[in-house]
Protein backbone atom coordinates (compact mmCIF):
# COMPACT_ATOMS: atom_id res chain seq x y z
CA UNK A 1 0.00 0.00 0.00
CA UNK A 2 1.02 3.47 -0.60
CA UNK A 3 2.00 5.36 2.05
CA UNK A 4 -1.13 7.98 2.26
CA UNK A 5 0.32 10.78 3.85
CA UNK A 6 -1.20 13.95 1.71
CA UNK A 7 -0.25 17.18 1.22
CA UNK A 8 -2.68 20.43 0.69
CA UNK A 9 -4.21 20.37 -3.05
CA UNK A 10 -3.77 22.82 -5.56
CA UNK A 11 -6.03 25.78 -3.75
CA UNK A 12 -7.56 28.76 -6.22
CA UNK A 13 -6.04 32.16 -4.90
CA UNK A 14 -7.69 33.76 -2.41
CA UNK A 15 -8.13 37.29 -2.17
CA UNK A 16 -6.35 39.13 1.21
CA UNK A 17 -9.25 39.75 3.74
CA UNK A 18 -8.55 41.24 7.28
CA UNK A 19 -10.99 40.66 9.85
CA UNK A 20 -12.31 44.51 11.11
CA UNK A 21 -10.15 45.18 13.67
CA UNK A 22 -6.94 44.47 11.75
CA UNK A 23 -8.46 46.36 8.60
CA UNK A 24 -9.32 49.35 11.09
CA UNK A 25 -5.34 49.01 11.97
CA UNK A 26 -4.15 48.68 8.26
CA UNK A 27 -6.18 51.77 7.33
CA UNK A 28 -4.32 53.63 9.94
CA UNK A 29 -0.78 52.31 9.34
CA UNK A 30 -1.57 53.59 5.74
CA UNK A 31 -3.03 57.16 6.78
CA UNK A 32 0.51 57.71 8.82
CA UNK A 33 2.68 55.88 6.14
CA UNK A 34 1.10 58.47 4.15
CA UNK A 35 1.73 61.65 6.23
CA UNK A 36 4.98 60.34 6.81
CA UNK A 37 6.14 60.28 3.09
CA UNK A 38 4.43 63.94 3.08
CA UNK A 39 7.11 65.20 5.56
CA UNK A 40 10.15 63.25 4.21
CA UNK A 41 9.27 65.10 0.14
CA UNK A 42 8.93 67.91 1.27
CA UNK A 43 11.90 68.35 3.85
CA UNK A 44 13.95 66.66 0.61
CA UNK A 45 12.73 69.59 -1.33
CA UNK A 46 14.22 71.53 1.46
CA UNK A 47 17.44 70.01 1.59
CA UNK A 48 17.98 70.18 -2.00
CA UNK A 49 17.17 73.79 -2.13
CA UNK A 50 19.68 74.64 0.97
CA UNK A 51 21.93 72.52 -0.78
CA UNK A 52 21.77 74.52 -3.99
CA UNK A 53 21.67 77.61 -2.21
CA UNK A 54 24.85 76.77 -0.67
CA UNK A 55 26.45 76.19 -4.11
CA UNK A 56 25.84 79.17 -5.72
CA UNK A 57 26.87 81.33 -2.14
CA UNK A 58 30.50 79.54 -2.48
CA UNK A 59 30.64 79.91 -6.34
CA UNK A 60 29.56 83.29 -5.85
CA UNK A 61 32.31 84.36 -3.61
CA UNK A 62 29.41 84.00 -0.67
CA UNK A 63 30.06 81.17 1.37
CA UNK A 64 26.98 80.49 3.91
CA UNK A 65 26.87 77.85 6.21
CA UNK A 66 24.90 75.20 5.34
CA UNK A 67 23.31 74.79 8.41
CA UNK A 68 22.03 77.70 8.80
CA UNK A 69 20.43 77.89 4.69
CA UNK A 70 18.68 73.96 6.25
CA UNK A 71 17.68 76.21 9.98
CA UNK A 72 15.87 78.82 7.62
CA UNK A 73 14.20 76.91 4.93
CA UNK A 74 13.48 73.78 6.89
CA UNK A 75 10.17 75.79 8.86
CA UNK A 76 9.29 77.57 6.26
CA UNK A 77 8.66 74.06 4.09
CA UNK A 78 6.64 72.93 7.72
CA UNK A 79 3.21 74.51 6.13
CA UNK A 80 3.36 73.23 2.85
CA UNK A 81 3.52 69.56 5.28
CA UNK A 82 0.58 70.62 6.81
CA UNK A 83 -1.32 72.17 3.33
CA UNK A 84 -0.20 68.52 2.00
CA UNK A 85 -2.07 66.45 4.98
CA UNK A 86 -5.11 68.46 5.02
CA UNK A 87 -5.22 67.53 1.17
CA UNK A 88 -4.02 63.99 1.81
CA UNK A 89 -7.48 63.97 4.51
CA UNK A 90 -9.45 65.76 2.02
CA UNK A 91 -9.01 63.47 -0.73
CA UNK A 92 -9.15 60.27 1.14
CA UNK A 93 -12.52 61.04 2.58
CA UNK A 94 -13.95 62.56 -0.64
CA UNK A 95 -11.84 60.79 -3.12
CA UNK A 96 -14.55 59.61 -5.40
CA UNK A 97 -16.08 63.09 -5.55
CA UNK A 98 -12.74 64.98 -5.76
CA UNK A 99 -11.55 62.94 -8.58
CA UNK A 100 -13.95 63.26 -10.85
CA UNK A 101 -13.28 65.25 -14.09
CA UNK A 102 -15.60 68.04 -13.36
CA UNK A 103 -14.61 68.45 -9.63
CA UNK A 104 -11.17 68.58 -9.78
CA UNK A 105 -10.40 71.87 -11.27
CA UNK A 106 -13.13 72.87 -9.06
CA UNK A 107 -10.79 71.55 -5.77
CA UNK A 108 -7.66 72.79 -7.35
CA UNK A 109 -8.99 76.39 -7.47
CA UNK A 110 -10.61 76.18 -3.88
CA UNK A 111 -7.23 74.61 -2.57
CA UNK A 112 -5.63 78.05 -4.46
CA UNK A 113 -7.79 80.21 -2.71
CA UNK A 114 -7.55 78.14 0.96
CA UNK A 115 -3.79 77.69 1.21
CA UNK A 116 -2.38 80.40 -1.33
CA UNK A 117 -3.01 83.47 1.78
CA UNK A 118 -1.89 81.07 4.39
CA UNK A 119 1.55 79.93 3.17
CA UNK A 120 2.40 83.86 2.23
CA UNK A 121 1.27 85.12 5.66
CA UNK A 122 3.42 82.67 6.92
CA UNK A 123 6.41 83.34 4.53
CA UNK A 124 6.08 86.61 5.81
CA UNK A 125 5.87 85.81 9.70
CA UNK A 126 8.80 83.92 9.75
CA UNK A 127 10.72 86.52 7.72
CA UNK A 128 9.21 89.42 10.50
CA UNK A 129 11.18 86.59 12.98
CA UNK A 130 14.40 86.51 11.33
CA UNK A 131 14.84 90.02 10.98
CA UNK A 132 13.69 90.89 14.19
CA UNK A 133 10.82 93.14 13.02
CA UNK A 134 7.93 94.29 15.04
CA UNK A 135 4.20 92.78 13.90
CA UNK A 136 3.38 96.20 11.96
CA UNK A 137 5.88 95.84 9.50
CA UNK A 138 3.20 92.82 8.07
CA UNK A 139 1.65 94.60 5.45
CA UNK A 140 4.63 96.15 4.06
CA UNK A 141 6.23 92.73 4.53
CA UNK A 142 3.97 91.69 2.29
CA UNK A 143 3.96 94.50 -0.36
CA UNK A 144 7.39 93.59 -0.97
CA UNK A 145 7.52 90.32 -1.34
CA UNK A 146 6.08 90.44 -4.94
CA UNK A 147 4.78 88.26 -7.49
CA UNK A 148 7.89 86.22 -7.29
CA UNK A 149 6.05 85.03 -3.82
CA UNK A 150 2.63 84.34 -5.21
CA UNK A 151 4.06 82.41 -8.12
CA UNK A 152 5.99 80.06 -5.78
CA UNK A 153 3.47 79.15 -3.59
CA UNK A 154 1.00 78.90 -6.88
CA UNK A 155 3.70 76.53 -7.85
CA UNK A 156 3.97 74.57 -4.47
CA UNK A 157 0.33 74.08 -3.85
CA UNK A 158 -0.61 73.19 -7.35
CA UNK A 159 2.45 70.25 -6.92
CA UNK A 160 1.02 69.36 -3.51
CA UNK A 161 -2.35 69.43 -5.23
CA UNK A 162 -1.43 67.15 -8.22
CA UNK A 163 0.80 65.28 -6.01
CA UNK A 164 -2.48 64.10 -3.47
CA UNK A 165 -4.64 63.25 -6.72
CA UNK A 166 -1.89 60.89 -8.71
CA UNK A 167 -1.79 58.86 -5.28
CA UNK A 168 -4.86 58.90 -4.48
CA UNK A 169 -5.87 57.73 -7.77
CA UNK A 170 -3.67 55.47 -8.03
CA UNK A 171 -4.58 53.80 -4.51
CA UNK A 172 -8.60 53.94 -5.93
CA UNK A 173 -6.83 51.81 -8.90
CA UNK A 174 -5.43 49.11 -6.86
CA UNK A 175 -8.25 49.00 -4.37
CA UNK A 176 -10.84 48.92 -7.54
CA UNK A 177 -7.96 46.05 -8.80
CA UNK A 178 -8.19 44.01 -5.53
CA UNK A 179 -11.91 44.32 -5.41
CA UNK A 180 -12.22 42.81 -9.13
CA UNK A 181 -9.49 40.16 -8.37
CA UNK A 182 -11.60 39.05 -5.29
CA UNK A 183 -14.89 38.97 -7.02
CA UNK A 184 -13.29 36.98 -9.92
CA UNK A 185 -11.67 34.77 -6.60
CA UNK A 186 -14.65 33.93 -5.20
CA UNK A 187 -16.63 33.21 -8.54
CA UNK A 188 -14.16 30.98 -9.59
CA UNK A 189 -13.83 29.17 -6.32
CA UNK A 190 -18.04 29.13 -6.67
CA UNK A 191 -17.39 27.21 -9.86
CA UNK A 192 -14.98 24.81 -8.15
CA UNK A 193 -17.51 24.13 -5.48
CA UNK A 194 -20.22 23.42 -8.22
CA UNK A 195 -17.96 21.29 -10.21
CA UNK A 196 -17.02 18.95 -7.51
CA UNK A 197 -20.38 18.88 -6.08
CA UNK A 198 -21.79 17.74 -9.98
CA UNK A 199 -18.79 14.95 -9.64
CA UNK A 200 -19.91 13.54 -6.57
CA UNK A 201 -23.88 12.42 -7.60
CA UNK A 202 -22.29 11.72 -11.08
CA UNK A 203 -19.49 9.35 -9.43
CA UNK A 204 -22.52 7.98 -7.03
CA UNK A 205 -24.85 7.14 -9.88
CA UNK A 206 -22.39 4.97 -11.84
CA UNK A 207 -20.95 3.32 -8.87
CA UNK A 208 -24.86 2.60 -7.93
CA UNK A 209 -25.64 1.78 -11.17
CA UNK A 210 -22.61 -1.42 -11.16
CA UNK A 211 -23.85 -2.68 -8.29
CA UNK A 212 -27.64 -2.52 -9.79
CA UNK A 213 -26.38 -5.04 -12.32
CA UNK A 214 -24.57 -6.97 -10.12
CA UNK A 215 -28.08 -7.41 -8.59
CA UNK A 216 -29.44 -8.47 -10.89
CA UNK A 217 -26.95 -11.76 -11.08
CA UNK A 218 -28.33 -12.81 -7.46
CA UNK A 219 -24.69 -13.52 -6.61
CA UNK A 220 -25.25 -11.99 -2.87
CA UNK A 221 -21.39 -12.65 -1.99
CA UNK A 222 -20.61 -10.95 -5.26
CA UNK A 223 -22.83 -7.70 -4.20
CA UNK A 224 -22.14 -7.50 -0.65
CA UNK A 225 -18.06 -7.59 -1.64
CA UNK A 226 -19.39 -4.34 -4.29
CA UNK A 227 -21.06 -2.50 -1.42
CA UNK A 228 -17.85 -2.78 0.69
CA UNK A 229 -15.84 -1.56 -2.45
CA UNK A 230 -18.85 1.37 -2.58
CA UNK A 231 -18.47 2.26 1.02
CA UNK A 232 -14.65 2.88 0.83
CA UNK A 233 -14.98 5.10 -2.01
CA UNK A 234 -17.87 7.17 -0.46
CA UNK A 235 -15.83 7.44 2.32
CA UNK A 236 -13.32 9.24 0.67
CA UNK A 237 -15.40 11.39 -0.84
CA UNK A 238 -16.82 12.04 2.00
CA UNK A 239 -13.32 12.94 3.70
CA UNK A 240 -12.62 15.21 0.73
CA UNK A 241 -15.68 17.06 0.92
CA UNK A 242 -14.99 17.79 4.01
CA UNK A 243 -11.60 19.31 4.12
CA UNK A 244 -9.28 16.55 3.48
CA UNK A 245 -6.37 17.10 1.28
CA UNK A 246 -5.68 14.14 -0.88
CA UNK A 247 -2.57 13.60 -2.56
CA UNK A 248 -2.19 11.37 -5.80
CA UNK A 249 -1.13 8.34 -3.77
CA UNK A 250 -4.64 9.30 -2.39
CA UNK A 251 -5.95 9.86 -5.68
CA UNK A 252 -4.21 6.30 -7.29
CA UNK A 253 -5.67 4.28 -4.22
CA UNK A 254 -9.03 5.46 -4.37
CA UNK A 255 -8.68 4.70 -8.15
CA UNK A 256 -7.98 0.89 -7.58
CA UNK A 257 -10.79 0.74 -4.97
CA UNK A 258 -13.07 2.38 -7.81
CA UNK A 259 -11.76 -0.24 -10.50
CA UNK A 260 -12.04 -3.16 -8.70
CA UNK A 261 -15.62 -2.43 -8.13
CA UNK A 262 -16.15 -2.01 -11.64
CA UNK A 263 -14.57 -5.47 -12.32
CA UNK A 264 -16.94 -7.27 -10.01
CA UNK A 265 -19.44 -5.40 -12.93
CA UNK A 266 -17.76 -6.60 -16.11
CA UNK A 267 -15.22 -9.57 -15.06
CA UNK A 268 -12.97 -10.90 -17.42
CA UNK A 269 -14.66 -8.70 -20.08
CA UNK A 270 -12.15 -5.87 -18.54
CA UNK A 271 -8.10 -6.17 -18.40
CA UNK A 272 -6.14 -3.22 -16.75
CA UNK A 273 -2.78 -2.81 -17.21
CA UNK A 274 -1.02 -0.32 -14.67
CA UNK A 275 2.43 1.50 -15.65
CA UNK A 276 2.99 3.43 -12.04
CA UNK A 277 6.84 4.94 -11.90
CA UNK A 278 8.30 3.86 -9.04
CA UNK A 279 7.56 7.16 -7.11
CA UNK A 280 6.74 8.28 -3.26
CA UNK A 281 3.69 9.91 -4.99
CA UNK A 282 2.04 10.64 -1.62
CA UNK A 283 4.58 13.92 -1.80
CA UNK A 284 2.92 15.36 -4.50
CA UNK A 285 -1.04 17.12 -3.86
CA UNK A 286 -3.77 16.84 -6.61
CA UNK A 287 -7.15 17.87 -6.81
CA UNK A 288 -10.03 15.60 -4.87
CA UNK A 289 -11.37 12.62 -7.81
CA UNK A 290 -9.37 13.96 -9.84
CA UNK A 291 -8.03 10.91 -11.98
CA UNK A 292 -11.97 9.10 -11.61
CA UNK A 293 -13.87 10.73 -14.30
CA UNK A 294 -10.79 10.06 -16.62
CA UNK A 295 -11.18 5.78 -15.86
CA UNK A 296 -14.99 5.91 -15.65
CA UNK A 297 -14.77 7.07 -19.59
CA UNK A 298 -12.82 4.78 -20.51
CA UNK A 299 -14.52 2.47 -18.79
CA UNK A 300 -17.61 3.48 -20.61
CA UNK A 301 -15.96 3.70 -24.29
CA UNK A 302 -14.18 0.61 -24.36
CA UNK A 303 -16.14 -2.27 -22.14
CA UNK A 304 -19.17 -1.32 -21.33
CA UNK A 305 -20.95 -0.99 -24.99
CA UNK A 306 -19.96 -4.53 -26.36
CA UNK A 307 -19.04 -7.98 -25.00
CA UNK A 308 -15.42 -8.09 -26.19
CA UNK A 309 -12.66 -8.00 -24.26
CA UNK A 310 -11.07 -4.55 -23.39
CA UNK A 311 -7.68 -3.87 -22.13
CA UNK A 312 -7.44 -0.01 -20.29
CA UNK A 313 -3.92 0.66 -20.05
CA UNK A 314 -3.13 3.31 -17.03
CA UNK A 315 0.63 4.84 -16.72
CA UNK A 316 1.93 7.57 -14.59
CA UNK A 317 4.93 9.02 -14.39
CA UNK A 318 6.79 12.59 -13.26
CA UNK A 319 8.20 13.90 -16.17
CA UNK A 320 9.73 17.90 -16.14
CA UNK A 321 8.20 18.53 -12.74
CA UNK A 322 4.35 17.41 -13.99
CA UNK A 323 2.26 14.75 -13.08
CA UNK A 324 1.65 12.48 -16.34
CA UNK A 325 -1.56 10.61 -16.01
CA UNK A 326 -2.04 8.66 -19.95
CA UNK A 327 -5.47 6.56 -20.07
CA UNK A 328 -5.79 4.66 -23.28
CA UNK A 329 -8.82 2.21 -24.36
CA UNK A 330 -9.97 0.43 -28.14
CA UNK A 331 -12.76 1.30 -29.49
CA UNK A 332 -14.64 -1.50 -30.28
CA UNK A 333 -17.72 -0.04 -30.81
CA UNK A 334 -18.62 3.69 -32.11
CA UNK A 335 -18.52 6.16 -29.14
CA UNK A 336 -21.49 6.52 -27.50
CA UNK A 337 -23.12 10.52 -27.09
CA UNK A 338 -23.36 11.56 -23.66
CA UNK A 339 -20.06 10.46 -21.79
CA UNK A 340 -18.10 13.96 -21.92
CA UNK A 341 -19.40 15.80 -18.92
CA UNK A 342 -16.35 14.40 -16.72
CA UNK A 343 -13.96 15.45 -19.36
CA UNK A 344 -15.45 18.80 -19.66
CA UNK A 345 -15.75 19.06 -15.86
CA UNK A 346 -11.97 17.98 -15.97
CA UNK A 347 -11.20 21.01 -18.23
CA UNK A 348 -12.43 23.40 -16.15
CA UNK A 349 -11.41 22.12 -13.12
CA UNK A 350 -7.49 22.40 -14.22
CA UNK A 351 -8.32 25.59 -16.18
CA UNK A 352 -9.33 27.32 -12.56
CA UNK A 353 -6.66 25.57 -10.95
CA UNK A 354 -3.69 25.74 -13.01
CA UNK A 355 -4.35 27.95 -15.97
CA UNK A 356 -2.55 27.27 -19.00
CA UNK A 357 -0.05 25.16 -16.90
CA UNK A 358 -2.00 22.26 -16.94
CA UNK A 359 -3.86 20.44 -19.64
CA UNK A 360 -5.79 17.44 -21.09
CA UNK A 361 -5.96 16.35 -24.45
CA UNK A 362 -7.64 13.56 -26.18
CA UNK A 363 -6.00 11.64 -29.03
CA UNK A 364 -8.67 9.64 -31.02
CA UNK A 365 -9.07 7.45 -34.25
CA UNK A 366 -11.63 4.59 -34.92
CA UNK A 367 -9.40 1.84 -33.39
CA UNK A 368 -8.42 3.84 -29.68
CA UNK A 369 -9.06 6.85 -27.51
CA UNK A 370 -6.19 8.15 -25.57
CA UNK A 371 -6.57 10.91 -22.62
CA UNK A 372 -3.33 12.78 -21.47
CA UNK A 373 -3.71 14.39 -18.24
CA UNK A 374 -1.10 16.61 -17.05
CA UNK A 375 -0.50 19.11 -14.19
CA UNK A 376 2.28 20.51 -12.03
CA UNK A 377 3.32 18.20 -9.45
CA UNK A 378 5.46 20.58 -7.15
CA UNK A 379 4.04 23.73 -6.81
CA UNK A 380 0.09 23.53 -7.48
CA UNK A 381 -2.36 26.93 -7.43
CA UNK A 382 -3.68 28.90 -9.77
CA UNK A 383 -1.69 30.70 -12.46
Amino acid sequence: MMNETALPAAPVARARTWPAPLAGMARRLRHWRRCLLILLGWQLLALLEAFATYVDASHGGHPASLRSLLLTLLPQYLPLVLASWILALLFTRWQETILRPSRLLLALLLSMALFLPFLTGVDVLLLLLREGRPAGDFAAMLARGGRMTWWYNIFVVGLAFLAQAMYTSWWRGQRQQLSAQRALTENLQLRLSLLQGQLKPHFLFNALNSISALVRTADAGLVEHALGKLGELLHYALAVGKGKQPSVADELDFLRVYLELQSLRYGERMTLLWSIEERDWARHACPPLLFQPLLENAVQHGVEPHQHNCRIDIALEYVAGMVSLRIANPLLAPPRAGHGLGLNMTRERLAILYGPRADLSIEANEHHYTVHLRFPADAPGPA
